[in-house]
């Protein structure tokens, strides 16, 4: 059994998490929770045959080698006995587990545990596929009928045995994609209200040169200016000089704080916004947009575009 507050703790691991966990205490991890699961599934209605049709074979291989330990090995004193291998055949979901207990111990290497198994299957007649022989926990007489089986000797000699616990917690760890998932993605990290304000400077400065190349009509250096522009060189001098010329005006502003229209950070991300002028603050119908990027190297890039507005 577990208690609320286990529950709670090993579901919310992730892979990375689970890994980090002892080998006992990962292997009393997954059981818990894929016993939560089925219980939930069962809730549900899902029958348990569909529940075991739904787990991955790692997973199948995990319950039933659980089942095996928990039964054989750890099983708690009752009124009679400590059940040991009676209890493994007579449990209530035995047919879910035995028949691939063999192939269970062999897929996680525990071949001293198999060879041990597979010698009592076959010195006692038991066919693994039909338990009817052996009364279920559950039948009224369960406990008066198990007295009739003797498996003791092997139930010491396992008992006897170690590494099981280290066997099925390696297996899990190579196999733990089938057990959990990964850690979310960390969310980006809010910039500071200082950083956030380096930034806004960083793009103001940047728009200023912008619009002192414009109003030089350096459009060559406008370009250089910036890691990547929608317009060339000749293209800025036929749109935007064009427009100028256009409205009868000689020349783009200089930088006109008001003209700012949108000043953001968002994540990675700097932008600013503005309305361009001509000849003292004569509107124009163009607007101007530079965005800042932080690459995850550090390094900035900078994105100049200039639309008609």
């Amino acid at each position: 059994m577990y208690t609320e507050k286990e529950e709670k703790y090993y579901c919310s691991l992730n892979q990375k998490k689970l890994m980090k966990l002892s080998d006992k205490e990962l292997v009393k991890a997954v059981h818990i929770r894929k016993e939560i699961e089925a219980v939930k599934q069962m809730k549900a209605d899902v029958g348990y045959d569909e529940i075991r049709r739904q787990r991955s074979d790692p997973e199948m291989t995990v319950d039933a080698v659980y089942y095996f330990y928990s039964s054989v090995i750890e099983h708690p004193k009752l009124d009679i006995e400590e059940l040991g291998m009676y209890y493994l055949l007579a449990g209530y979901t035995r047919e879910y587990y035995v028949p691939y207990l063999s192939d269970s111990l062999t897929n996680i290497k525990a071949d001293e545990y198999k060879a041990v198994f597979d010698n009592f299957i076959r010195n006692n007649n038991i066919d693994v596929n039909d338990l009817s022989r052996f009364p279920k926990e559950t039948d009224f007489d369960f406990y008066k009928k198990a007295k009739d089986f003797d498996f003791s000797a092997t139930d010491e000699k396992l008992r006897s045995m170690t590494g099981l616990i280290e066997l099925l917690a390696q297996y899990i760890r190579e196999n733990i994609a089938c057990f959990a998932e990964e850690a979310a993605p960390a969310k980006p990290k809010k910039p500071s209200i200082i950083e956030t304000q380096k930034k806004k400077t960083l793009i103001r400065d940047l728009l200023k040169q912008v619009l002192t190349a414009l109003h030089e009509k350096r459009f060559e250096d406008v370009v250089a200016l910036v890691t990547e522009s929608t317009l060339n060189a000749d293209d800025i001098e036929e749109c935007v000089q064009g427009t100028v010329v256009d409205n009868e005006f000689n020349t783009i502003d200089k930088y006109i704080a008001k003209n700012v229209e949108e000043l953001y950070v968002e994540g990675n991300r700097t932008c600013i916004g503005y309305y361009l002028t001509a000849d003292g603050n004569n509107d124009l119908p163009m607007y101007l947009t530079i965005d800042l990027i932080e690459n995850d190297d550090g390094t900035m890039s900078s994105i100049l575009d200039i639309e008609p507005d």
